[in-house]
């Protein structure tokens, strides 16, 4: 699955994460993103973060935020054949 985490920075500002943790192996990796949470932002570090170690994964289930449902992660996800499962908005 993937998410977006809150990130508590030491000088007190706050930024975001993405979170990926493959249910399969348990492997997780998250990565932050300080710039900009879009979906294209998302995707490209989605892309750095995962894609580059591990590969396409089959399927990516995901919140249904802005930043995943938006056409810059759903198109580049899609065109390499990944599934992606957008979970109920009240799901952990």
């Amino acid at each position: 699955g993937v998410d977006l985490v809150d990130l508590e920075v030491r000088d007190g500002t706050s930024a975001k994460a993405l979170n990926v943790v493959c249910w399969g192996t348990g492997l997780q990796i998250v990565q932050p993103l300080w710039t900009s949470y879009s979906a294209k932002t998302v995707m490209k570090e989605f892309k750095v973060a995962w894609v580059k170690h591990c590969g396409w994964p089959e399927i990516i289930v995901h919140d249904q935020g802005p930043e995943f449902m938006g056409n810059e992660f759903q198109n580049p996800a899609g065109a390499a054949g990944v599934l992606t499962m957008p979970i109920d908005s009240q799901s952990p």
